[in-house]
């Protein structure tokens, strides 16, 4: 019932483009607590689909870290709707302790209960984090930090990578998916274009519940490297020709121009990222 209310609601703030930029003022400005799908994702709410969702999402994370984790301490930025992958991780990597840190608390904790009943013996070593503030709890130093398709949706991406380096250590290992698409923000006008609206209003439309920061790979790569880590993309999507040089040659034409072509060609990419130097 939730997941059809959800749609419908989507569906009608959708119907035109001045009626969808209203929906999003009115979204994020006054409804922002009553009406945030953030971290929903494009699953089922049972316990069999997230399991194997976020399973997948663990073994990737295993997958990408290039040593041996067990023992080590994990952090998850932005676990979602569960706490399966940090599960999972432990699980499968006999890792020390693993940290899930969300701004907001998103888990259904009801589905999470029957899912650790279902499928883990010993959760013990998981710890999850809620607040915006709550990275502080961290006392020791982390030696692996990943994350899902989240970063995209952190709009003080500064201060957050600041954080990570506190509790990182001279062999921390980052690993994160982001996704730089629209997330079906004005996309029946072009793939790019909620990238035109200015930034003073697509603060607006977008700062409190988590809509994308719009945040280009370049731009990633500069608070990242500002905070004294690397910063290396790897199985990076792009943008056909055709969509990009429509996009700068009608509605980005005045935000835009061909030396940011670059940037505006990339969809998703994953990134490894250690730390360059000592700040």
């Amino acid at each position: 019932m939730k997941k059809d209310i959800k749609s419908i609601v989507k569906r009608i703030g959708r119907a035109n483009k001045l009626l969808e930029m209203l929906s999003y003022l009115i979204q994020n400005n006054i409804l922002y607590d009553t009406l945030n799908f953030s971290g929903d994702g494009d699953f089922m709410p049972d316990p069999e689909s997230i399991y194997n969702r976020f399973k997948e999402i663990a073994i990737q994370y295993n997958s990408a870290y290039p040593y041996d984790l067990k023992n080590k301490t994990i952090l998850e930025i932005g676990p979602g709707r569960s706490l399966t992958s940090c599960y999972y991780l432990s699980q499968i990597s006999q890792c020390k302790k693993v940290y899930a840190h969300d701004a907001y608390g998103q888990v259904w904790q009801d589905i999470d209960r029957i899912i650790v009943e279902r499928y883990f013996q010993n959760v013990s070593n998981v710890h999850y984090l809620v607040g915006k503030n709550a990275l502080s709890e961290i006392t020791d130093k982390v030696d692996y930090i990943v994350s899902n398709a989240v970063l995209e949706h952190i709009w003080n991406l500064d201060e957050l990578i600041e954080q990570l380096s506190e509790v990182s250590h001279k062999n921390t290992i980052m690993f994160h998916i982001i996704d730089f698409r629209n997330h079906n923000k004005f996309s029946k006008y072009g793939d790019l274009y909620f990238l035109k609206y200015s930034d003073t209003l697509w603060k607006w439309m977008a700062s409190n519940v988590g809509h994308p920061n719009r945040l280009r790979m370049n731009n990633y790569e500069n608070i990242f490297i500002k905070h004294g880590f690397t910063f290396e993309p790897f199985e990076v999507e792009y943008y056909d020709d055709a969509s990009v040089r429509h996009a700068i040659d009608t509605y980005l034409s005045r935000r835009y121009a061909d030396n940011d072509l670059p940037a505006l060609y990339v969809k998703s990419a994953k990134v490894i990222s250690k730390r360059k130097y000592e700040l």
